[in-house]
C-alpha cells in the first residue's frame, strides 16, 4: 500500500505504521502525521543544539593548538 510505504519512509517504526493505519478517517491520519512532524522537527532542534556545543569544543580545541604552534 502506498501511504504505509510513505509513512515508513518518513520514519515510522513497525508501530507508528500499524497506529497509522487503524486510524479511521483522513482527518485522524492528517493530525497523526502533524504531530509526528513535529515530533521529528523536535529532535532535529536537540541535534542542531548538540551540533553548536561540539562545532566549539572543535573550534576551542583548534585555537589552543594554533596558540600552541605560535607560542612554541
Amino acid at each position: 500500500m502506498e501511504n504505509q510505504e510513505g509513512i515508513r519512509g518518513v520514519g515510522c517504526e513497525a508501530a507508528c505504521c500499524r497506529e497509522y493505519e487503524a486510524l479511521d478517517s483522513d482527518g485522524a491520519r492528517l493530525t497523526f502525521l502533524q504531530r509526528h512532524r513535529r515530533t521529528m522537527v523536535e529532535r532535529l532542534h536537540q541535534l542542531q543544539e548538540k551540533l553548536t556545543r561540539l562545532d566549539y569544543m572543535i573550534y576551542q580545541l583548534e585555537q589552543g593548538q594554533k596558540s600552541e604552534r605560535a607560542g612554541g
